[in-house]
């Protein structure tokens, strides 16, 4: 182990800014944020629109009778189960908005073609000892890209 004084300042300098800012990106573990966009960004891997009613993916040719669109913003994946982690059990609430405003860019067309009047999250399980619901920060952070209102329940 090096033992040098540079080394010793920058563990010392390295647990001051944990001191300091207690959060980390959880992708990329820099200091003083929430989750950056960049990280989030490269995280999504994108997932064909299915059909809720016959689970099948919604193409030109495949189209059910019956179509109900399923959109999803990525597959869960390693980093996508870091963040949803980090904002559903470690209070990281500016990452729910920041995960609202991808959707909302994500899938704008399709949210606004829908003419919702409001947006209603899905409330915590009764028994959930979470703080705060992550589905309502995740849902005002669409409301506040599509300048849609969010109704809690």
């Amino acid at each position: 182990m090096d033992k040098s004084p540079n080394v010793f300042l920058k563990n010392w300098f390295y647990l001051l800014q944990h001191i300091i800012f207690p959060f980390s990106c959880p992708v990329c573990h820099n200091l003083a944020t929430y989750g950056c966009k960049k990280c989030v960004a490269s995280s999504i891997t994108p997932i064909p629109t299915i059909c809720i009613h016959c689970g099948f993916p919604h193409t030109k040719d495949t189209v059910c009778k019956n179509f109900i669109p399923l959109y999803a913003l990525s597959s869960y994946n390693d980093n996508i189960r870091k963040l949803i982690i980090k904002l559903k059990f470690y209070n990281y609430k500016p990452l729910g908005k920041l995960l609202g405003n991808f959707i909302a860019h994500k899938f704008k067309d399709n949210i606004i073609a829908l003419d919702p009047d409001f947006i209603v999250p899905i409330p915590n399980h009764k028994g959930a000892k979470r703080t705060f619901s992550h589905t309502e920060e995740i849902a005002l952070g669409i409301a506040n890209r599509l300048d849609i209102p969010v109704i809690s329940a």
